[in-house]
Order: structure tokens, then sequence, then C-alpha cells
């Protein structure tokens, strides 16, 4: 059987949250509500329909990129698997709710803007694979019995980029110039 791809258009409901337990490192969950609008006719107005709520699961690096980007109230572009879940509340009655494993999400740029970071290895934060918490960066955490694991601290890793970046960096006008004079650019 085939999985149900499917992608959705909506809003945070709230602020994500991080789900304890299971065997993955860490799941995070975000409810987005997606309120469908049509043109009535009759009365020459947009109407909203019933608002539709998806529970969306995000895991590894999506997670941790939602954690630090979704908000409650950002419009939201989300595809992934389809499914659904059951369950019986206290009182007997059983609810069901839309589910998505998320793929990928980001925001819907529709009506605003963003700004995209890339986010390299150093950038990004370690996270308890049992808790889900933020850990400290590198240089700040306890020796791990004074044994050096050869890798480098989150700042050192920063550092040496920077100067990869700077070594790399080549003056604005330099195509610009032949034996340190300006050169005309001539239309061809």
């Amino acid at each position: 059987m085939r999985d149900v791809r499917t992608t959705i258009i909506g809003n945070a409901t709230g602020d994500p949250s991080i789900l304890r337990g299971g065997t993955e490192p860490f799941t995070v969950l975000v409810r987005v509500a997606v309120n469908g609008r049509y043109f009535d006719s009759e009365t020459g107005r947009f109407e909203d329909r019933r608002a539709e709520y998806f529970n969306v699961f995000l895991r590894r690096h999506l997670a941790r990129h939602v954690l630090r980007s979704v908000h409650r109230g950002d419009p939201l572009i989300v595809t992934g698997r389809l499914g659904s879940s059951e369950w019986t509340t206290v009182e007997g009655q059983t609810k069901h709710s839309m589910t998505i494993e998320a793929e990928g999400i980001g925001h819907d740029l529709t009506f605003g803007a963003t700004v995209y970071t890339k986010a390299d290895a150093f950038e990004t934060p370690d996270m308890d694979p049992r808790s889900g918490e933020v850990l400290p960066p590198l240089e700040t955490r306890p020796p791990s019995g004074g044994r050096s694991s050869g890798a480098m601290t989150s700042a050192a890793a920063r550092e040496e980029a920077e100067a990869r970046e700077a070594d790399a960096l080549v003056p604005d006008d330099a195509e610009d110039r032949v034996g340190g004079e300006p050169r005309e650019l001539v239309d061809r």
C-alpha cells in the first residue's frame, strides 16, 4: 500500500512543542489550522469555511529547525504523509484527528516575507535525545573525563569558518579594475 502524500496551507495554532518518549531522538508537534474561504455570490463576500486542524509531527533536523523558526499564528505550507489517529476520552467518547508526518515545512510567503538562515553544524544546537532539551555550547560543557575527542568547539569552528570566508573575499570592484584603474563596461 502506498502512503497518501498531501500539502496543506494554514496557520500554526500555537508554538511547536517537544513530545517525549519513543525511540526517536525527539519529536516536535505543531498544530496547523486550515481555514478555507469561498466567494458567496449571493452576498458578494468571501466567507470562511469550517476550520480543519492537523497535528503535524516533525523529527530530526526538521524538528530542530521548526523549534527555532515557527511561532503561533505563522502562515505555513506543510507537505508530508497523511494519517489519522483515534483515541477514547475519559468520558468514553471516541475522538479522531488528522495527522501529517512532515517531510517539509516552510512559511507561506503570500502575505509576508521571511529570511532564510542556513544551519551549519556549529549553528544547530545540540539536544539531549532523552529530554529534548537544548544543551549548552561545547565550550561551556564540563570536560568528559579529561579525554580530548579531537572535535572542535563550536566557537573554534565558527572562527575557522569566518577566517576561510575572509580569505575568500574579493573586493566588489575587483572585476571592474585592470591594472588598478577602473574599467569601462561596454554593452555587447
